[in-house]
């Protein structure tokens, strides 16, 4: 069920690109190649800080050290404002 929802929508978003193409120009594919480049900057400083072993006690018990979710991520950020 997953699969076929994923496979739909990836589906739909590639044969939809060339017409987007066609409308928007050439400019479009270097507006796609600029996103798709922040999106992989941003997946890879997801996933650096996602293995980060913070200096600091995020919490109480096993586990006081490890970063497992956005709020952990914003505290070790940005202190408490960011959680």
């Amino acid at each position: 069920s997953v699969f076929n929802s994923t496979n739909l929508l990836m589906g739909v978003g590639l044969l939809s690109l060339p017409y987007a193409c066609r409308l928007a120009g050439w400019s479009a594919l270097i507006i796609l190649a600029v996103l798709a480049a922040i999106t992989n900057y941003t997946a890879k400083l997801l996933g650096y800080i996602m293995e980060y072993q913070p200096s600091v006690k995020l919490r109480e018990g096993p586990g006081a050290y490890t970063i497992y979710g956005f709020a952990d991520m914003g505290f070790v950020a940005f202190g408490d404002f960011g959680r």
